[in-house]
């Protein structure tokens, strides 16, 4: 698709991928509702809170690079420049994981709540997934297996969904691109969802650190059934088993703390 927006900046035409668009709008929605919603919602301090919002933010976008190299280490090594790019691609969502071990260390070393600071950030998380899916929708990326569901989605001829499909039959470029999953719309779904669950704890004041729990399992668990319709990218290296096993890790981690919380 590689849909694209143009917006007019001090009489300059800019034009902007629908990805790195999405991806914008989403860091936005992460750092400006994460903060107003710690500092007034939940009472933090807001020198606290944008100093720890500054290292999640940076360790999340360190460690979602990393893990995207990780999984793709053959691509990565015969172009290493990828790994510092500032490009907004090649990252790998889970890999943000690395910003929990040190948001948790800065806010306590900051005297702040953590579990309610994490709360306050994870509905905001939620959209900002959302709105990465819509970005990744619209360039075709991250596209599911074919299906014959009603709601399947048709990309279009040489598209990405096409092109690997001729890969896996060389004669699908006489048949033209087939029906797929709309997996970045499952999960669009799924992470508004799992935002629409954590507004509600919060309102019904549930112990901190459920609402965050609450979405890190869901969700996770979320991912172990959408990684069973997604179509993995050509330059993908990792076993089989590893996104599954990832996944499993989160849930039971999650589902350990939120017993231990209850």
């Amino acid at each position: 698709m590689h849909s694209q927006f143009s917006v007019h900046i001090f009489s300059k035409l800019i034009f902007l991928s629908a990805y790195t668009t999405f991806f914008w709008l989403a860091l936005i929605v992460f750092l400006f509702g994460g903060y107003f919603f710690a500092t007034r919602k939940m009472k933090l301090p807001g020198k606290q809170v944008l100093v720890c919002l500054g290292v999640i933010i940076l360790f999340g976008v360190i460690g979602a690079r990393i893990l995207n190299a990780f999984l793709n280490i053959h691509f990565y090594i015969e172009n290493p420049q990828r790994l510092w790019s500032i490009k907004l691609q090649g990252f790998s969502i889970f890999g943000s994981s690395l910003a929990i071990p040190f948001g948790w260390i800065f806010c306590r070393a900051m005297k702040m709540d953590v579990w309610k600071f994490a709360d306050a950030l994870t509905p905001f998380l939620g959209i900002g997934i959302a709105l990465m899916r819509i970005g990744c929708f619209l360039n075709g990326c991250c596209f599911g297996r074919p299906t014959t569901l009603p709601w399947g989605v048709t990309f279009p001829d040489f598209g990405r969904a096409h092109v690997h499909q001729i890969a896996n039959n060389p004669l699908g470029f006489l048949s033209g691109s087939i029906a797929v999953h709309p997996t970045q719309l499952y999960e669009l779904f799924a992470a508004l969802l799992g935002s629409a669950i954590v507004f509600w704890l919060i309102k019904k004041q549930s112990k901190p650190g459920i609402a965050f729990l609450v979405f890190a399992t869901g969700f996770s668990f979320f991912r172990l059934l959408n990684n069973l319709l997604r179509v993995q990218p050509e330059t993908f290296d990792a076993p089989f088993l590893f996104y599954p096993l990832l996944y499993s890790f989160f849930v039971i981690l999650g589902g350990v703390f939120i017993f231990l919380k209850k």
